[in-house]
């Protein structure tokens, strides 16, 4: 039966951070699936060593056209050696794609944390966010059918929607997606957000 743990970042002992990295902990990798609705290069750089030791087994949707993934975020996404990258584009800012799903399947067991943790460096270790991880043991029916449906879920949307879950080919494509309004430019330096007194203002990151 899956074992579970509540992570509230900011407020219990581990960061997210630390978390992703463990579920790396698990024998025999298959698979690693990321679903992330805002990527940036410091939250990939994060745990870019495990992915890239990985890199066969790497399958990654991440949200776009939602003023926060970013073109250096997704293009070092891509440069993990022989990782799958899509890009989920809902074709509307006002409609996000938004699930944050980190999933590392091995032969025996799998490991994930389902929040609200994006691959940001605000993401996985500065904001105070939420999740739950979970430990399955694939010798559990029960177990291997939740792991199996979290997966299908989203294999099955690159048939599903062709035009919205978009494979990554490489860098033009991304220039591309820049010039489109769909991919910010981290080097593009934006007007600070509004605040208001009394808020904190020490997280820059969603």
């Amino acid at each position: 039966m899956a074992t579970k743990e509540f992570i509230l970042q900011g407020f219990t002992n581990r960061s997210h951070k630390d978390v992703i990295r463990s579920l790396f902990g698990v024998a025999g990798i298959n698979r690693v699936l990321i679903s992330a609705a805002y990527v940036t290069e410091h939250g990939v750089r994060h745990i870019e060593d495990l992915l890239q030791s990985n890199s066969a087994h790497v399958l990654v949707f991440a949200g776009i056209r939602n003023d926060a993934t970013s073109y250096q975020g997704m293009l070092k996404l891509k440069s993990l050696h022989d990782a799958t990258i899509y890009a989920v584009d809902t074709g509307s800012h006002g409609v996000l794609f938004h699930p944050k799903i980190y999933m590392v399947k091995g032969a025996n067991q799998a490991r994930a944390v389902i929040g609200s943790a994006n691959l940001t460096l605000g993401g996985i270790n500065n904001n105070i966010e939420g999740s739950m991880s979970f430990r399955f043991d694939l010798g559990i029916p029960d177990d291997l059918q939740a792991v199996n449906s979290i997966e299908r879920a989203f294999t099955d949307s690159i048939a599903a929607f062709p035009n919205h879950v978009i494979e990554v080919t490489g860098q033009p494509m991304m220039e591309e997606m820049i010039s489109q309004g769909r991919l910010i430019d981290e080097d593009v330096v934006r007007p600070p957000r509004p605040t208001a007194p009394g808020i904190c203002t020490a997280v820059a990151e969603d």
